[in-house]
């Protein structure tokens, strides 16, 4: 596989998880394959720093827990205001429903947990293009 650096040396990832310990091991796997990571404990967070910065960014990854709804609205709000962005999703349990409201809307890929370095490598695959 190339290597994210190689393709897009300048690509920004947001990276949405509420789970410290998570957002920090998926932020070392990621820059580990050449990507820039900012990790936030949610989507307000998100749409603050985007409405600060909306240039900065490249890439918006969200993990989602349980029913992934709450997370997945803010994601939208999020769509909606910066459409250009780039989406995916990770997430260990959602309902279909949710999963494919979440395509329909155009905040997919859904990605399942657990992490894993083949999941990372996808991860860092979408942000690259």
């Amino acid at each position: 596989m190339v290597s994210a650096t190689a393709q897009h040396p300048s690509r920004r990832i947001l990276y949405i998880d509420h789970d410290e310990d998570c957002a920090q091991l998926t932020k070392w796997a990621l820059e580990n394959f050449g990507l820039q990571v900012t990790t936030l404990p949610d989507p307000m967070s998100a749409l603050e720093i985007l409405s600060d910065r909306p240039e900065g960014w490249d890439f918006l990854i969200a993990a989602l827990e349980k029913s992934g709804q709450d997370e997945l609205d803010g994601i939208m709000t999020i769509r909606t205001r910066h459409p250009d962005l780039h989406y995916a999703l990770v997430a260990q349990s959602l309902t279909d429903e949710v999963v494919r409201q979440a395509e329909d809307s155009g905040v997919g890929p859904v990605l399942r947990k657990p992490a894993t370095m083949n999941r990372f490598a996808a991860l860092a695959e979408l942000a690259s293009h």
